[in-house]
């Protein structure tokens, strides 16, 4: 079998990829601060101190925060969460530059809370609505999770690129955590690089 990652079918394996890339691997490091009116909340947030006046009375942001896996944490959010950061889940779901900064924030705030060290290699977000109606966001950075979402986009894959991105997928099953690792970083390069072009 082909290696995906030698044989130079970055081109085909990067069209392949892009509904992963732009659903489930969202690039976060472009979104600034100084962009957003609620950037101050939410870095106050940051910093712990989570308190905000709303109307008459003092609100605490309350996200939850659940380590699932060396590289996984779960931030659970609720509509109030979002109005203390000024967005709605919208925002998120629509990819605004609001969205976006709120995604970063809260994946800093997962590794903060949950002592995770993040290594910005095999970024995948899972969101899930709650049945209590509160928001389930589930930032990873582990292989096995990567592998699904990339799964997810031979959905959208044409005939040329499935192939390819069926090969990535088998060597990144095959290989051990640290060649994985490699081949992944190596292929999400490719990517900006192409992005860049």
């Amino acid at each position: 079998m082909t290696n995906p990652y030698h044989d130079g079918n970055e081109r085909m394996l990067y069209n392949a990829a892009s509904f992963s890339m732009q659903y489930f691997l969202l690039p976060m490091e472009k979104y600034d601060r100084a962009d957003y009116e609620f950037a101050g909340d939410f870095d106050e947030a940051c910093s712990g101190n989570q308190t905000k006046r709303n109307g008459n009375h003092w609100r605490e942001a309350q996200m939850e925060y659940r380590r699932k896996a060396a590289l996984k944490v779960e931030c659970i959010a609720s509509k109030e969460d979002f109005d203390f950061f000024g967005i709605a889940l919208e925002d998120v779901l629509d990819r605004t530059e609001a969205g976006m900064y709120f995604l970063k924030k809260a994946k800093e705030l997962c590794a903060m809370t949950q002592k995770v060290a993040w290594t910005n290699v095999a970024y995948t977000l899972n969101i899930t609505m709650l049945a209590d109606g509160r928001v389930s966001f589930e930032f990873s950075e582990c292989i096995e999770d990567y592998i699904v979402s990339l799964r997810h986009s031979l959905v959208m894959a044409d005939e040329e690129t499935r192939g390819p991105l069926e090969e990535f997928i088998q060597a990144l099953e095959d290989a051990d955590e640290d060649e994985a690792r490699k081949l992944v970083s190596h292929f999400e390069r490719n990517i900006k690089d192409e992005r860049s072009r």
